[in-house]
């Protein structure tokens, strides 16, 4: 399993809850961190000679696992090329080489241009959008849409499989009384209806809707922020976010909480009325899959990942991506209606207790076993 490990990371945190399950199941697995921007010959050679001592390699892959997106940044294609085993790849990315370069969010002139003549190049689609995935001898998503993607971009049907994400148990501790009186104490949230945006905080999350739609609401209305920055070059963005509070004179409603442990995250969900998923990208979202463990009501943005799960009756009511009167009118209509809440949270309370990630390795295991199995009449 090439993956991110033991870090401050929702893939991380989901290859945690795989590999439990697998090895309940008898596989042995062999956890191997992956890169990001080391090019030391010396590990490659050590991960290389780690990974072709399986039987079958998984990839957990999101592009900085590898060294990021800019031409000639990534690593993985080198690796790929070292490989003696089959492998299989989750994405947990699909966005478009556009999409990944974040032209759509792009106003200085300059870099946009640059960024649409890069993102035009077939060759750099290529480098992007193919070749992490195309000779994949499985490629796993966790959305019909990116299975839909996938085969755009020449990833053969019989290799493409759709698996969401397991979604996993509240934790153990938190989420008392005592602890969640103390939390709206520390951030201000007394006496306050309480809207939030869990996970790390990253620009596609489209936090700037949120903050809009804040300002449509009554003022006893309040934002949680539960996260912080994950890595240090997002750190840019969270000064952007905080003069974007400043500048819509909204640092009294707004709270950024910063990185939460297990325990802190039980209490703030514990004292939310709403989780708010605004984003303006995704092809997933763990801290989404967070809120419906616990059980608690969403209202996401109508992106294809959210939209299969309102279909799946996840508890998830929908509003068009980036309108932030709509967010206010959803988000005003659920807080003064306690049953519409409690309908939403009932369904994601059984759509959790349905999506274990025992099911998630039942289906994985499925997936090794084809590739591994002998095919009839030829010997090994």
């Amino acid at each position: 399993m090439w993956t991110s490990w033991q870090t401050r990371c929702g893939i991380a945190s989901y290859t945690a809850s795989l590999v439990r399950e697998l090895e309940a199941r008898g596989v042995e697995v062999d956890v191997v961190p992956v890169p990001y921007t080391d090019r030391d010959p010396r590990r490659a050679a050590e991960t290389l000679a780690r990974v072709n001592a399986a039987d079958l390699v998984h990839v957990q892959h999101e592009y900085t696992f590898f060294g990021g997106v800019a031409p000639g940044s990534s690593s993985l294609a080198l690796y790929l090329r070292g490989l003696r085993r089959p492998y299989v790849v989750t994405a947990h990315t699909v966005f478009s080489a556009a999409e990944l370069l974040r032209l759509p969010q792009e106003h200085r002139w300059r870099q946009r241009l640059a960024k649409r003549l890069l993102a035009s190049l077939p060759s750099y689609q290529a480098y992007v959008e193919r070749e992490p995935f195309v000779r994949a001898a499985g490629v796993i998503v966790h959305t019909e849409a990116a299975r839909e993607t996938m085969l755009r971009r020449g990833v053969l049907p019989e290799r493409a499989h759709v698996i969401p994400a397991g979604i996993p148990s509240p934790g153990p501790e938190g989420g008392s009384p005592e602890d969640g009186a103390a939390m709206r104490e520390r951030f201000g949230l007394q006496g306050s209806r309480v809207l939030t945006v869990f996970g790390y905080v990253t620009p596609e999350k489209g936090y700037e809707t949120a903050l809009d739609a804040l300002k449509e609401l009554p003022p006893t209305v309040k934002l949680l922020i539960a996260g912080g920055t994950r890595v240090e070059h997002e750190g840019a963005y969270m000064e952007q976010l905080r003069e974007g509070i400043q500048g819509r004179g909204l640092e009294r409603r707004v709270a950024i909480t910063g990185y939460l442990e297990e325990r802190e995250i039980a209490t703030a969900m514990a004292l939310t009325d709403l989780v708010l998923v605004p984003h303006t990208a995704a092809n997933g979202s763990y801290s989404v899959r967070v809120a419906l463990g616990y059980g608690k009501p969403v209202l996401a943005s109508d992106l294809a990942c959210f939209r299969e799960l309102a279909e799946g009756g996840a508890g998830v009511e929908l509003f068009d991506e980036g309108d932030e009167r709509m967010l206010a009118e959803r988000a005003g209509f659920l807080l003064a209606s306690g049953p519409a809440r409690e309908r939403l949270a009932q369904a994601a309370r059984a759509y959790a207790r349905e999506r274990s990630w025992a099911s998630v390795a039942e289906r994985t295991l499925a997936v090794y076993t084809a590739i591994l199995a002998p095919v009839p009449g030829l010997s090994a």
